[in-house]
């Protein structure tokens, strides 16, 4: 059986969050260039598509994702806005990880970035949680089928932020 890749992440996230998200161009997953329905309006999307895994760093209650490597940084192809998002699956939860992908365009470095498991659990059965790393940036947690919500709620941040 052939290992998933971050492209496949992105196709199961198509078949979890419904109507509400498309791939336009799947490339390699990162990104994938999708369209999320927020509101009603379409927005094209930068997907940069990791797994939630263990943190491999002895502390149970922690998760992280990590970019693919140093040769491969997040991306804003022209019109689109560029998220970082990590699938979370487990038996039966899930849920859906976003950091902040505009701090980290063009970063060339490898990285990995780190959450709690709790706010994991938290949205698969509420369908949303937030919370703040260390370094003060916002992580949001939420179902699939609420990815629209995420990408209104950055986008008018955006907007309101310029």
């Amino acid at each position: 059986m052939a290992r998933p890749t971050r492209a496949s992440y992105v196709q199961r996230l198509e078949q979890l969050a419904g109507d509400s998200f498309r791939i336009d161009q799947l490339n390699n997953g990162w990104p994938a260039l999708c369209q999320v329905r927020a509101g009603r309006q379409w927005i094209w999307s930068a997907i940069h598509m990791g797994l939630v895994i263990e943190s491999h760093r002895q502390r149970p209650e922690e998760r992280r994702i990590e970019n693919p490597g140093k040769e491969r940084p997040v991306q804003r192809p022209p019109g689109t806005v560029p998220l970082i998002l990590g699938l979370w699956e487990v038996k039966d939860a899930c849920a859906v990880v976003a950091f902040d992908a505009f701090r980290r365009i063009d970063e060339q470095t490898r990285k990995s970035m780190f959450m709690k498991l709790d706010r994991l659990r938290f949205a698969a059965k509420q369908g949303w949680a937030q919370d703040e790393s260390s370094s003060g940036e916002q992580i949001f947690f939420f179902a699939p089928s609420r990815i629209g919500e995420y990408v209104e709620q950055l986008v008018a941040a955006r907007a309101q932020a310029a």
